[in-house]
């Protein structure tokens, strides 16, 4: 899209000018691209800057973090490729499949237990070692089998693993929704870089599971959805089991 009327102007997929009387918000969202006002401008990819009206100088600028590592879509090494509609490529490797997306309209494509919904990213399962990868570079949804991402705009990618989930995450703040691993059975705990804290939960419990079982977080039904504040920036997280303290039969075993 590509727009210019007064003091606004505007290239990308998605964005927004906010004015208010001491300062100009100034968004970039889908895409990255360029947006401006009165000659200020912020060009790149996804950010936000909150700009004085006294600083208003006609500078451009970027981002306010820098991706040491962009994520990309890329095939496994010998991965066999074949195009089964435009802007869809399935991958068959050693060991596994997958497909990559990379369309310059929106896909909505369902087939072989996966589901895509946007225009880049791409699925990797690797059947020995057990894992689903997911990367979104641009879209709002991506699954395999029972095992989706959704809820934001990439960049980011997610693997799950039979009781825990790893990933990153890059650009602006926003909220990740993920299904939970049937191995993730216990209370979660979200690892962001090192420090530790507890995911958002959402439940989709049928009536009666709780009382039935005695454990929302069993793994028949999963506990509901994972709810992951991605930060600005680039990022790294896990998304494991609590850990939990020894329980002592008695003082002599606390002792030691």
């Amino acid at each position: 899209m590509d727009y210019k009327a007064g003091d606004i102007e505007f290239h990308g997929a998605a964005g927004a000018v906010r004015v208010y009387a001491d300062e100009v918000h100034l968004v970039l969202g889908e895409g990255g691209g360029k947006v401006s006002y009165r000659g200020t401008a912020l060009s790149g990819d996804p950010a936000t800057r909150v700009i004085p009206t006294t600083k208003l100088d006609g500078s451009t600028t970027g981002a306010a973090w820098v991706t040491k590592n962009p994520i990309n879509l890329t095939a496994p090494r010998g991965a066999k490729r074949e195009v089964v509609q435009p802007g869809v490529t399935k991958l068959t490797f050693k060991g596994g499949y997958g497909w990559i997306f990379d369309s310059e309209v929106a896909l909505d494509i369902t087939r072989d237990g996966m589901h895509f919904l946007g225009c880049q990213g791409s699925i990797l399962v690797d059947e020995k070692a057990g894992t689903v990868k997911l990367t979104m570079l641009e879209g709002s949804r991506i699954a395999h089998g029972d095992l989706v991402a959704w809820g934001c705009e990439g960049p980011y990618e997610v693997t799950f693993s039979k009781d825990r989930i790893t990933g990153c995450t890059q650009g602006l703040r926003r909220f990740l929704y993920l299904t939970r691993p049937a191995g993730l059975d216990r209370l979660p705990t979200l690892v962001v870089d090192g420090q530790t804290y507890a995911p958002g939960t959402s439940g989709d419990f049928q009536l009666g599971d709780i009382a039935k079982t005695g454990n929302p977080y069993d793994a028949r039904n999963r506990g509901g959805i994972l709810i992951i504040p991605v930060l600005p920036g680039e990022h790294s997280f896990t998304l494991r089991a609590l850990a939990q303290p020894p329980i002592f039969r008695n003082w002599q075993a606390w002792e030691q």
